[in-house]
């Protein structure tokens, strides 16, 4: 009995060591609750658009060009401040595109200098706000790629690589596939970041990212 501790007699006896416990408590829970949203918002695959979705489809061909010939069309959508996005722009205006398919980029909030960039390399670039992409194209997260045919059927509607951050690029592969077979593939994930404000307050709901 001599070496039993009366917990709330040492608690009142050594109150700067109960602060500091508690503090140490609460930074850890603090910690922990940051690196799982920090790892979560590029690391769970984010939602995408329907391939049935008639007012995706909609929005993205009042896009096209006027052309005698339609033919299928790519639509690359990007969030500016978005690091996975950034990556997958820069590889754009970098490597060769297909040709005889019309390709637009939805770009949301602007960056005038990769824009110029991705002009001159042929792709007409779109810049919209955060709602605009909500609201009028129906579409949450990014980087996303959608694909559809010359009569506006969406025929992809996915990310670019199988994993997160992958190296295997895969847009221009996609669309050889579906040229050839003529019929809809299982999309890969989307890894990126929520656009619009419903999605971002569902995966960071502290709002500090």
């Amino acid at each position: 009995m001599r070496h039993t501790i009366n917990a709330t007699k040492w608690f009142k006896s050594t109150p700067s060591k109960a602060v500091m416990y508690t503090v140490l408590g609460a930074w850890a829970i603090f910690m922990t609750l940051i690196c799982t949203i920090m790892m979560g918002k590029h690391s769970i695959p984010l939602p995408m658009p329907e391939l049935s979705s008639e007012e995706v489809a909609h929005a993205l061909g009042e896009h096209r060009e006027e052309m005698q010939e339609p033919t299928w069309m790519m639509t690359h959508v990007f969030l500016s401040t978005c690091p996975c996005s950034k990556r997958l722009a820069d590889y754009l205006v970098d490597k060769a595109r297909p040709s005889h398919v019309e390709e637009h980029i939805i770009l949301i909030g602007d960056d005038p200098q990769w824009r110029k960039q991705a002009t001159a390399k042929g792709f007409k670039v779109h810049v919209v706000t955060h709602e605009e992409l909500d609201q009028h194209y129906h579409i949450k997260a990014a980087p996303l790629l959608i694909i559809m045919d010359e009569n506006d059927k969406i025929m992809y509607s996915g990310g670019y690589t199988s994993r997160k951050q992958g190296l295997d690029i895969q847009d221009i592969s996609i669309l050889s596939q579906l040229q050839t077979d003529d019929s809809a593939m299982h999309a890969l994930p989307l890894f990126g970041c929520a656009v619009s404000r419903q999605l971002q307050k569902t995966v960071d709901p502290t709002g500090l990212f």
